[in-house]
């Protein structure tokens, strides 16, 4: 019978990150059941190995929080704590890329007010250096968003008010409630603007955003397809489109 530790130390971890996960699992499984402290320190140090290999190559924790938590709870069982504390932070890596991801597809579609929630919990659980410079650009170019829509949704609605068959302000107005998270109101606004012309792409684009922002990616799906089609050179399409396959897989890193 195969040695699944000597199997895992034999193992490229560029391969993929999923034999090297599945080939850290399987040993993992054994030393849950073993009472041999020797053996068990010495595959932990073959597995740490490995997993660092894995994680730099990928730029990124391994693929399962699963690993872990089995992993903290097994070095805590040796007393390792600088290990718990190494493995505890790949959890929180994690947690950032997952944030950071949510946040920057938010972005993407014009909610910044959501985008710059969800990118604070990312440096909140503090990405990775190599990264962190471009999340808190990102935060920021958010947060200037949000506060430009803050200054003018109320003067644009206004506007919109006296002038209710306004494409621009329409469309204006949607856009800065789309920032500040106001779907809701950033829908109806965008069904007036469809009413006047159901075929703008512009205003298709912008429904699509609200029902990504909304997490309806299906509809959403179907939309930025039929607009590719369309006008298939549009990057903003292209990359809406591209979100919206990543988030229907999960969001999660």
């Amino acid at each position: 019978m195969a040695d699944p530790v000597k199997e895992l130390e034999q193992l490229d971890p560029s391969d993929s990150m999923e034999s090297t996960l599945k080939a850290i699992l399987t040993v993992l499984d054994m030393l849950e059941e073993s009472k041999d402290a020797e053996m068990i320190r010495s595959a932990l140090t073959i597995i740490g190995s490995k997993e660092k290999e894995a994680m730099d190559y990928f730029l990124r924790p391994m693929d399962d929080d699963s690993l872990y938590n089995r992993l903290i709870s097994l070095h805590h069982r040796m007393d390792d704590e600088p290990s718990v504390a190494r493995y505890r932070r790949a959890l929180d890596i994690r947690q950032a890329r997952k944030w950071t991801v949510l946040g920057d597809s938010q972005a993407v579609v014009g909610n910044h007010m959501k985008a710059q929630r969800y990118l604070k919990r990312a440096l909140f659980f503090g990405p990775m250096e190599e990264v962190e410079g471009e999340v808190r650009s990102a935060l920021e170019r958010s947060e200037k968003r949000v506060q430009k829509a803050q200054r003018e949704i109320e003067r644009t609605l206004e506007k919109l008010g006296a002038n209710p068959k306004s494409e621009k302000l329409l469309k204006d107005a949607a856009g800065y409630l789309i920032d500040l998270d106001r779907l809701d109101e950033a829908a109806k606004l965008n069904k007036r603007l469809l009413n006047l012309s159901e075929s703008e792409t512009a205003y298709l684009y912008q429904k699509g955003c609200i029902l990504f922002s909304n997490g309806d990616y299906k509809k959403a799906l179907k939309l930025f397809q039929d607009l590719s089609e369309k006008n298939p050179d549009s990057l903003n399409v292209k990359r809406c489109l591209n979100w919206t396959l990543q988030m229907m897989d999960g969001p999660g890193p």
